[in-house]
């Protein structure tokens, strides 16, 4: 009996949460109808050049195929623990657990990880980092092109292209690890699915988990020997 009341009970917990979200569905749904509404309006009235005028249609319809109406992070923590590293395990087992960077690191910290990403959507030409600048965030490829570069060291007026980087390619890791400027700059060559994760979510992070900064060290040193 007690089983079947606690059973009862989360079951109710999980469609009150959903009900929720989907109350608010609707609402947010409208807000994004409005907002494309607004960018249209925006685009008649400025004289941008073509180009531009598609590359930004043409993002915010990407963003709004590709993002939630809802707040996901929101809706995970209605969840029980265990309930919810089921979820992030099956939404990102073919994503985050197949990185080569993320394969030193305990799945448990993956999976606290993913509370914490952010999707990021470039077009075509956004650069998402430069050098000599310095960044505050790691960035996770899931799809797209991003193409890596580095100012020749004899001669400046001369760019040097290090790797092309695809699916589940990580990069920025170093903005993470210390308050250091990047090596190289990052400009998208596709339109491209991103997740960012912030430093300070990071820092909160391994607080938790200090074996994993170690391992990202590990990792972005072996890389930057690579690339020497």
């Amino acid at each position: 009996m007690a089983v079947s009341i606690v059973g009862a009970s989360g079951f109710g917990l999980i469609i009150g949460s959903l009900t929720k979200i989907l109350e608010n569905w609707h609402r947010e749904t409208t807000a994004r109808s409005r907002k494309l509404s607004m960018i249209q309006t925006f685009i008649r009235k400025k004289r941008l050049p073509r180009t531009l005028k598609v590359r930004l249609m043409r993002y915010f319809r990407h963003y709004i195929a590709k993002t939630s109406t809802f707040d996901e992070r929101e809706l995970l923590c209605e969840f029980s623990l265990s309930l919810r590293g089921e979820i992030l395990h099956e939404t990102y087992k073919n994503t985050f657990f197949r990185i080569p960077a993320f394969k030193r690191l305990s799945t448990q910290f993956v999976l606290d990880m993913a509370m914490f990403i952010k999707p990021l959507i470039v077009v075509n030409g956004d650069v998402l980092a430069k050098e000599g600048c310095v960044g505050t965030e790691m960035f996770i490829l899931n799809t797209g092109i991003i193409e890596v570069r580095r100012t020749a060291p004899e001669n400046t007026d001369w760019i040097v292209v290090l790797e092309i980087l695809t699916e589940r390619g990580v990069f920025g890791e170093v903005s993470l690890l210390e308050y250091a400027p990047h090596a190289n700059s990052y400009t998208a060559k596709a339109t491209s699915d991103l997740f960012t994760l912030p430093k300070e979510d990071f820092d909160h992070l391994i607080e938790e988990y200090p074996d994993a900064e170690h391992a990202m060290i590990d990792y972005h040193n072996e890389r930057s020997a690579i690339k020497r």
